[in-house]
């Protein structure tokens, strides 16, 4: 009954411990955003982060929501053009890339040439050509508890950008929340119309949340600069 007791506690105040700080970090990024820069977009939200509640997450995610200036940052150890180790006190990171096999892969196009599926899923960061790269694992471990990030969450990603970032990008960045339980991995991937931008959310439990903002969404709040906060 005591066990009980404890458990209910520890996820009590858990749980509202990280609904105080979204609500910090969103107040945060509201704060600090650049409204909507686009005159010819059709998006009706002023800004980024009120599109992304309005259209891309979903009512319980909202407590992942962050502002990137407010949390820790998560450095980056080794790096290749394949591979990226990032490690911050009893936290580490792995992610590897691999490259693209068209021999193995089932690849749709449509009359035009374009890129519509893969592998029957809708492929980003690859519309107007096959990709060359796609992530092959992402492992995070929150101290001797390894969590394996599943394909699922990553599958339909293409040409992640790593640590060759353009211009226009920037390379991966990972954050792990005061608490220590979450980490966030901002990623950029394709390039020119086909960049999208996506959020991952490792929880220290084992689930895995994303979201994700294709080119024209970017697009239409600036997001390519370096003031964009995203979410």
């Amino acid at each position: 009954m005591k066990y009980l007791a404890f458990l209910f506690l520890f996820i009590h105040s858990h749980f509202y411990g990280q609904k105080f700080e979204y609500k910090k970090h969103l107040k945060s990024i509201k704060k600090n955003e650049v409204p909507k820069t686009s005159k010819e977009c059709n998006i009706k939200d002023s800004t980024f982060i009120d599109h992304a509640l309005n259209r891309i997450i979903k009512n319980k995610d909202k407590i992942y929501i962050t502002d990137r200036n407010l949390l820790k940052v998560i450095p980056v150890m080794e790096s290749s053009p394949t591979y990226l180790k990032m490690s911050y006190e009893n936290i580490s990171i792995d992610i590897l890339l691999t490259n693209f096999d068209s021999l193995t892969n089932k690849v749709v196009k449509d009359e035009n040439g374009d890129v519509i599926s893969i592998n029957n899923l809708q492929p980003y960061g690859c519309t107007y050509s096959k990709p060359t790269k796609k992530l092959k694992s992402i492992t995070v471990n929150f101290g001797d508890k390894k969590i394996t990030v599943p394909d699922s969450i990553y599958a339909d990603l293409y040409e992640p950008i790593l640590n060759d970032s353009l211009l226009q990008c920037e390379n991966l960045q990972a954050y792990v929340s005061a608490n220590d339980q979450f980490v966030y991995l901002y990623l950029y991937g394709g390039e020119a119309a086909d960049t999208y931008f996506t959020k991952l959310i490792i929880n220290k439990n084992g689930s895995t949340t994303r979201w994700l903002a294709d080119y024209y969404i970017l697009s239409c709040f600036g997001a390519f600069n370096e003031k964009f906060i995203g979410w």
